[in-house]
């Protein structure tokens, strides 16, 4: 995950760590299509009340972030779906 490492938080890569290596590798390879501006055939939706905030669904993993002035994924957030999120 070289490329990922610009946007790589301790947060985003504790998350990583705690995933098993099929769902790390698909998640992976989900965020690097995301901030190479590629949305195709992922789950997106905008957020309600937020400007410039939308999230991928991955399973029961979300993925929340904003789009930089090349329409590619910036800001990004990962975590479990909640029982409560929907």
């Amino acid at each position: 995950m070289g490329i990922l490492k610009n946007i790589m938080t301790s947060k985003i890569e504790k998350f990583l760590r705690k995933l098993n290596s099929r769902r790390r590798k698909i998640l992976g390879g989900t965020l690097l299509r995301m901030t190479r501006g590629n949305f195709e055939g992922l789950h997106v939706k905008k957020l309600e009340g937020f400007a410039n905030r939308y999230r991928v669904r991955k399973g029961d993993i979300r993925i929340k972030y904003s789009l930089d002035k090349n329409n590619k994924a910036a800001e990004i957030e990962i975590e479990w779906r909640g029982d409560t999120t929907y």
